[in-house]
């Protein structure tokens, strides 16, 4: 009996024992898609992992909507998540180009969240992509915090961060210092910010028409943010897309017109042919 209870103690201690070094190395979080630097989420911001070193995996990520994916291994209830870009050839000014904010937290159980961002019209040869995750369940109930370069807010700095980088390549045309950009109007504090997801696969997506739940709302004021997006193309690009649309449309329009002439002229013709043949055959009968 003796050995067994030392069996069973050694299984408990080993199981704890690899739980631990799972979490540890993996992290809290990690994205998935874009492929990160490495499988461990770091609490050193901006990214933990250095900038663009060899051997690191690069993700090539074309204008438009993408999916982007990510995993949590520890369950924190409450605690949103941002995505960003670095666009400076460093890890520099994620604050500035802030793709999605205050993505709420599906609580419940860990899981791998999917979630559709814009990416920007621009050409980016060496950018980093950034996933936060401030862990807000482990502040005071009925208060929020500030991540650090968000918003003015009295509220004091997220203690605990955590912070996973992916090094990308983007394919727009436009040049990142001219492009215009829409920052989302919050950029911090982050309270508890919660809301139902829903599962796919392997996958959970948020629900467009989810209710997220804020604890506290006060943190926010009288509007609540809600997860954002900047453009996926410029007020230029915009603009020549529209021409090149009118220009379709007046082709079409240009080639029925000329369709519906040749039809009426055809029928005329024809018209002309039988009065023609009608003419002749009375004049043979004389």
């Amino acid at each position: 009996a003796r050995i067994t209870m030392l069996s069973t103690l050694a299984l408990q201690s080993y199981l704890i024992f690899l739980v631990l070094g799972v979490s540890s190395v993996l992290g809290h979080i990690r994205l998935d898609y874009p492929t990160p630097r490495s499988q461990n989420a770091q609490k050193q911001g901006p990214c933990g992992d250095p900038f663009w070193q060899n051997g690191q995996p690069q993700t090539t990520l074309s204008p438009g909507l993408q999916t982007i994916s990510w995993t949590e291994f520890i369950q924190h209830d409450g605690a949103p998540f941002r995505l960003a870009l670095s666009v400076t050839g460093n890890d520099d000014g994620f604050d500035n180009w802030i793709l999605a904010d205050h993505i709420p937290h599906g609580d419940g159980s860990m899981k791998t969240y999917s979630y559709r961002v814009n990416i920007p019209d621009i050409n980016c040869p060496k950018c980093s992509f950034q996933l936060i995750n401030p862990m807000t369940d482990k502040i005071q109930s009925g208060s929020c915090c500030r991540y650090p370069d968000s918003m003015n807010s009295s509220a004091p700095t997220c203690f605990s961060v955590y912070h996973s980088c992916a090094n990308i390549v983007i394919t727009g045309r436009n040049d990142p210092a001219t492009f215009p950009r829409n920052q989302p109007t919050w950029k911090g504090p982050y309270a508890r910010e919660s809301a139902d997801w829903t599962q796919n696969g392997s996958s959970w997506w948020l629900n467009p028409s989810a209710d997220i739940r804020y604890n506290p709302t006060s943190c926010f004021g009288s509007s609540p943010p809600s997860p954002s997006t900047i453009p996926t193309t410029s007020n230029v690009l915009k603009g020549v897309l529209v021409f090149l649309g009118l220009c379709v449309f007046g082709a079409i329009g240009a080639m029925i017109f000329v369709l519906m002439r040749r039809k009426m002229l055809i029928k005329k013709r024809n018209a002309d042919n039988v009065e023609k043949h009608s003419f002749l055959e009375m004049d043979g009968a004389e």
